[in-house]
């Protein structure tokens, strides 16, 4: 992956020099009865090669039954005839947890073409490419086997310096993540990744660390929990330059991954968001427009994303669900020394 590397380039390697570019998923048949295929999913330090293997990841989990089924891991013999799309049962092996992956096919074959039917667009990513709809079964605890690690809604912590009590929120769905009010730290929930002040990444990297202690997990650990601020619904810039309007979310989030803004929302932490947005008490469901379906709109610096959870009565996650694009780069070999 070029790791690591002090100066963040990744130059001699494969990755980006940021987070969501310095990823690798290992695939492999599974024996688990009821599974087709598992995966791992690992996370590389950029500056200090760190290997990651804490938690999933949700954009790289729509990758997986595509590659599976073109690379031999998944019997073509089983298709039935003239089939249109293929459900994968998969198995992550960092959180123990099932997911179904459902692509069009032709001939056999993942069918990832912008001349599909079934083709849509990602905001984030340009072009477009055939719909992978991922459905995260029973995501709830996926490191601490609880939910909400901590038995509460919200927990109070204070940073360096300051009595006011802060207002966090601290869920394991699908992975673990810290949510914090925009407000609470006297910043807009519309800054784009750029213009993050550092305090404003110091006071996140403090919660950040807290809400994993509070979790039961390390603090030091990059990966795992992320941390996201969250806003109501607001107007504002995206990325590219255009207007994001209030009315199309019900709620607006900045995240971070290994300390670094993402640039759009980690598929993981939209899912949870969509959960946390659907339960009374959490900082997430104070700043939501009230939700009516299962669909949440989370509105992001690239655009939005629509993520369905489907909670019972009781609060128990049954499932999240997102859709996703996918498509293949290259195959070829990758020299390491």
């Amino acid at each position: 992956m070029g790791s690591p590397d002090p100066y963040g380039r990744q130059l001699n390697g494969m990755g980006g020099g940021i987070s969501s570019l310095s990823k690798i998923i290992l695939v492999n048949k599974s024996r688990r009865p009821g599974v087709d295929v598992e995966y791992t999913f690992v996370q590389v330090g950029i500056k200090d090669g760190a290997i990651d293997v804490s938690g999933n990841c949700g954009n790289l989990s729509g990758a997986v039954g595509p590659y599976a089924l073109a690379s031999g891991l998944y019997d073509q013999r089983r298709l039935d005839p003239g089939t249109s799309s293929l459900t994968m049962s998969l198995w992550n092996t960092n959180t123990n947890k099932k997911i179904n992956a459902t692509f069009p096919i032709k001939d056999g074959q993942p069918w990832l073409s912008d001349n599909s039917d079934q083709a849509i667009s990602v905001d984030g990513i340009s072009g477009e490419a055939s719909r992978i709809t991922v459905d995260y079964l029973e995501p709830g605890g996926a490191r601490t086997g609880k939910l909400f690690p901590t038995g509460n809604k919200f927990d109070l912590v204070s940073l360096p310096g300051s009595d006011e009590p802060i207002r966090i929120t601290c869920l394991d769905c699908t992975n673990p993540t810290v949510y914090v009010q925009a407000s609470s730290l006297h910043v807009l929930p519309t800054l784009l990744p750029d213009t993050f002040p550092s305090t404003t990444l110091e006071q996140l990297e403090h919660l950040r660390a807290a809400g994993a202690r509070l979790m039961g997990l390390d603090p030091t650990a990059q990966s795992q929990p992320k941390i996201a601020i969250v806003g109501p619904p607001t107007a504002y810039t995206m990325i590219s330059g255009e207007q994001l309007e209030a009315s199309s979310v019900d709620l607006v989030i900045r995240a971070l991954s290994m300390q670094q803004p993402h640039r759009a929302v980690p598929m993981t932490v939209a899912m949870a968001t969509a959960v946390a947005a659907r339960v009374p008490g959490t900082v997430v469901h104070d700043v939501s427009r009230k939700v009516t379906g299962e669909e949440v709109r989370i509105g992001h610096p690239s655009g939005k994303v629509s993520v369905g959870a489907d909670i019972k009565p009781d609060g128990e996650v049954v499932a999240t669900k997102v859709y996703q694009t996918a498509r293949f780069l290259m195959r070829g070999e990758v020299y390491w020394s």
